[in-house]
């Protein structure tokens, strides 16, 4: 498994790598009031790592919240098993003379 790692990362670097040669040329981006001049390789990974960043913030929102609600239902759980396993008195249930007919 490590091997296959090893060699993941050394395709995505070399990809990266070629990428890198084949778009170096520089582009300016208009923001605002702000004007970036860099390479395109640059800004294209630049907002590539931006969006991974807002993507992980999202969804990390939504897993919490789906934590909280499984902590929820599991303290529920806990409190249903305590009613369930202590012993409670049974009401004895009265023979009626109807089912006495033999």
């Amino acid at each position: 498994m490590q091997y296959f790692f090893l060699i993941l990362a050394f395709l995505l670097s070399f990809f990266f790598v070629i990428f890198a040669l084949q778009n170096a040329e520089n582009v300016t981006i208009d923001f605002i009031v702000t004007q970036i001049e860099s390479s395109l390789a640059l800004i294209l990974v630049i907002t590539l790592g931006l969006g991974m960043i807002i993507g992980l913030l999202v969804s990390s929102f939504s897993l919490i919240k789906q934590r909280l609600e499984i902590a929820k239902q599991n303290k529920q759980i806990r409190e249903l098993q305590k009613v369930l396993d202590s012993p409670q008195e049974k009401p004895e249930i009265a023979s009626s003379p109807a089912s006495n007919h033999e």
